[in-house]
């Protein structure tokens, strides 16, 4: 009977909370002790700075002399492409040996005519015993068929040298491409603080490299508007600049939320969130101020609604279980 009445009132707490209005329940607590509405909502951040997603301090991983350093200031780069190099005249020379021995097949082609020989001594001796017994000793047999082991041992050998011949090529190359350095991404060159001549030792900075094709609009929203956002919310994102009015300010650049903190400033009540908006032609230039407005998603109070009903129901159990 006990559980039987557990059960009923599981359904009715279950019922209530399907049936009744989301106007008339009860709202979530705020630490302020006002009521917060967890209904989606558009919700406008001010004050958002624009930051870049891409940025780049290229260095080279060991010491010597800069032989070139191709790009300038505001040049544009593509990923992959050298923009500078150490003096390597020396690891040049070693790959280029490296290479040459790699390359050199005598030993495999020695060891296979060899074994031809050998085998064919064998098949001979064989062949004349079959026709007159004993006519070869057969010690004579026997060494000569470990002499066609022997120089068939000799290819496999040969061919072993070889493959560790071209491993120290890549060995020589990789040791080679220690003196280079490489554009990361596509980018524009921001500062060049390193030139042609100059020493640099490990961990210099030679360049720096931005990307902003893709930007970072970050701000904080405040704990009552904090729960209308979730990571994906689309955002429309405008420009501000100072106290002027500038057309640009009218542009309108869309992307999604990419980030909310898990942790709130305790002295602003405020939570860092950032999106990752698209920026064509540069108008986004990090550094500058943005007011960013975030739109409801309607998944995600689909989503809130479904985790407190079943927080309710599984209370109402915890609460008059035996």
């Amino acid at each position: 009977m006990r559980n039987f009445c557990l059960l009923v009132f599981a359904a009715l707490a279950w019922s209530w909370t399907v049936s009744t209005p989301a106007g008339d329940r009860p709202a979530a607590a705020a630490a302020d002790g006002q009521a917060v509405s967890l209904q989606s909502k558009s919700v406008v951040v001010q004050g958002c700075l624009v930051k870049v997603v891409k940025t780049a301090r290229l260095a080279t991983d060991r010491p010597g002399v800069l032989a070139s350093v191709e790009p300038k200031e505001g040049d544009s780069v593509r990923k992959d492409q050298l923009v500078a190099r150490l003096m390597d005249e020396v690891p040049q020379a070693n790959l280029d040996v490296a290479n040459l021995v790699a390359d050199d097949r005598v030993e495999i082609q020695y060891a296979k005519k060899l074994n031809a020989v050998d085998a064919a001594e064998y098949a001979k001796n064989l062949e004349a015993n079959q026709k007159h017994e004993n006519t070869v000793p057969d010690i004579e047999v026997q060494r000569s068929k470990l002499a066609m082991e022997r120089s068939k041992l000799q290819i496999d050998k040969a061919e072993h040298e070889m493959a560790v011949n071209r491993l120290k090529a890549k060995q020589a190359e990789a040791e080679l491409n220690t003196y280079r350095i490489l554009a990361p991404f596509d980018g524009v060159v921001t500062s060049v603080l390193k030139h042609p001549g100059e020493a640099v030792h490990q961990g210099d900075t030679i360049l720096e490299v931005v990307n902003t094709d893709v930007v970072q609009v970050e701000g904080r929203v405040s704990d009552t508007d904090i729960w209308n956002v979730k990571v994906g919310s689309p955002v429309i994102v405008h420009l501000r600049v100072g106290q002027a009015d500038l057309e640009v300010e009218k542009q309108e650049f869309h992307g999604r939320i990419g980030f909310v903190d898990v942790v709130a400033s305790y002295s602003s009540h405020a939570t860092r969130v950032w999106a990752e908006v698209p920026n064509p032609n540069n108008i986004l230039r990090p550094g500058l101020n943005a007011t960013m407005t975030i739109l409801p998603a309607s998944s995600a109070a689909a989503g809130v609604e479904s985790s407190t009903r079943s927080a309710t129901v599984q209370s109402s159990l915890a609460i008059h279980a035996p």
